[in-house]
């Protein structure tokens, strides 16, 4: 999922290809026409069982059942932020997201590939 700035909302698709990539573009806009420019946040929380690290311009993620993906975006350097989730229990778990910063408006190229 994503989260955004409070001033600016982002349009955005997502759809899964062959081979494992899913990819996605946002397009992220101000609420108020007379904004020329504002800064913004696209979040991608993770599952607390995925482990994160950026390599550069990437970030490399390993699932808790051992699978291996890509992510990476086109147009901003990715960060990892600290985040916490409530699972279907009512416990709250500490993960990790992906956070794509930035000054809008602006489109942001993002995807995922497994690579095992």
């Amino acid at each position: 999922g994503h989260a955004h700035h409070a001033r600016a909302v982002a349009h955005g698709e997502a759809h899964e290809r062959l081979g494992g990539v899913l990819r996605g573009e946002d397009e992220v806009t101000p609420l108020r026409r007379n904004a020329l420019q504002f800064g913004f946040a696209v979040r991608f929380h993770l599952d607390p069982g995925v482990t994160a690290e950026v390599a550069g311009k990437d970030v490399a993620l390993l699932t808790a059942g051992g699978a291996t993906w890509r992510f990476r975006s086109r147009d901003l350097p990715p960060a990892l932020e600290d985040s916490i989730v409530v699972g279907a229990d009512g416990r709250i778990r500490r993960t990790s997201q992906i956070v794509l910063s930035g000054d809008g408006p602006q489109n942001i190229a993002w995807a995922m590939k497994k690579l095992g």
